[in-house]
């Protein structure tokens, strides 16, 4: 493991327990076992650990794993791996999503921003993958449908996963969503 990744797994670890801003840099230098100035020549500020933080440990990367792997399935074949992982990823970062939820409306707008950016670009890869399965659609309206989709993953996971706080079982989280994605493909009439 580079001492960039040690520096960054160590902030994360540091940021799900405490909170971004409940972290200092000097704590993540202890944890990455480096020194401060070590960590400041990969890292401007803790600002810009957080950015790759994000980049590194949401989802973004395994959609972009996993997108050409799904070439050659349904639509709804499709919608249901990326559900599934999806989801798997957020319970895995459980505890860092419940303190972001906590502190976001404190954090520098930078941070925000790099959230931000990086929900954006979730979007406008499974937007741009879909619209070669969904070719009737306008950008604007496929856009829209990317976002509804998922809204629908984010959604279970907030209600159950952060406010009623259950243990997921991965086999019936499946199913779950299989059913979901069935009333998001075909509607409810």
């Amino acid at each position: 493991m580079s001492t960039k990744e040690k520096i960054i797994d160590a902030a994360f670890g540091l940021f799900s327990q405490k909170g971004y801003l409940g972290t200092t840099t000097k704590e993540i230098a202890l944890h990455a076992g480096v020194s401060e100035v070590t960590l400041f020549r990969h890292f401007v500020s803790k600002e810009s650990i957080f950015e790759e933080v994000i980049q590194s440990k949401s989802f973004l990367p395994d959609l972009k794993n996993l997108i050409p792997k799904l070439e050659n399935l349904s639509l709804k074949d499709t919608l249901l791996e990326i559900a599934t992982e999806n989801i798997k990823k957020l319970i895995m970062k459980k505890g860092a999503i419940k303190i972001f939820f906590s502190e976001v409306d404190r954090y520098p707008e930078r941070v925000r921003e790099s959230h931000n950016a990086m929900v954006d670009e979730m979007v406008r890869i499974l937007t741009k993958f879909l619209m070669s399965k969904l070719t009737k659609y306008s950008d604007k309206d496929m856009k829209l449908i990317t976002k509804m989709f998922w809204y629908i993953i984010f959604g279970y996971f907030l209600e159950n996963e952060i406010i009623k706080n259950e243990v997921s079982d991965f086999d019936l989280l499946r199913k779950i969503f299989d059913r979901k994605i069935d009333f998001f493909l075909n509607g409810i009439l």
